[in-house]
């Protein structure tokens, strides 16, 4: 039985999304296309267990079923579909709106690691507990299965795992995926007011060789060098 929290989560991130202007396209789509499963996770779902009131500058959504690949087809028919910095699809339902959605295709998300057929395999491998937390577009069913909402409660920033392949996160990108771990820990933690738990922080500190690549990070996702280097100084690790 779900607790005061975890409905009052719902709610909210229902209500978000209803707001936004692509809601009724997905919510269309999920009536066309009947091998689809589509969910809302991370940064919304983090934000509002936090207690932060900001409208959402994007929605990120996790598709999964045989009819995945007609749905992409079918948002780049009625919006616009780009590539972001993983080459995953964002899309734009409207050039009228700045909120848009980054979409993860289960069949091509890859981490380095196993591949995922299921909404908990994939918050499996996320970076921290606090991003994977999950809710279903249909039924609207939560999805909690690493204790992210309570780490959050604690204002603990936990990572989920040190093992993911430290590639290119791209192949012609210099920035690896690891260092982009190690420097998104740092900006949640700063700029959430997350402390960093024991494993986590052992692991940026035995790593900051990371430090390195702050150039590649900051040109790949338009971060200021100068609030990067705050976000580290505060944390009082580096």
């Amino acid at each position: 039985m779900l607790n005061t929290q975890e409905n009052m989560i719902i709610k909210r991130t229902l209500e978000e999304f209803t707001n936004w202007v692509g809601s009724n396209a997905i919510n269309t789509a999920l009536k066309q296309f009947h091998e689809l499963e589509l969910y809302i996770v991370g940064g919304v779902l983090r934000d509002i267990s936090l207690g932060i009131s900001l409208p959402p500058k994007d929605f990120d959504i996790l598709a999964i079923g045989n009819d995945t690949e007609n749905f992409f087809s079918y948002l780049k028919d009625i919006g616009t579909l780009e590539y972001g910095q993983f080459n995953s699809p964002r899309w734009f339902p409207s050039s009228q709106t700045a909120c848009y959605s980054d979409m993860m295709n289960i069949d091509s998300w890859d981490t380095g690691l196993n591949k995922c057929t299921s909404v908990e395999e994939v918050l499996s491998q996320f970076d921290f507990t606090g991003n994977a937390i999950a809710l279903g577009i249909k039924d609207h069913k939560l999805y909690n299965p690493l204790n992210g909402i309570e780490d959050l409660n604690n204002h603990v920033l936990s990572a989920i795992r040190f093992d993911f392949k430290d590639t290119p996160i791209r192949e012609d990108a210099k920035l690896t995926k690891m260092a982009l771990h190690w420097f998104r820990y740092f900006l949640y933690s700063y700029r959430l007011g997350l402390q960093l738990d024991q494993n986590t922080t052992e692991w940026v500190y035995n790593n900051r060789i990371y430090l390195k690549q702050l150039s590649f990070f900051c040109d790949e996702f338009g971060y200021d060098s100068k609030t990067v280097k705050t976000a580290i100084t505060k944390s009082a690790i580096i």
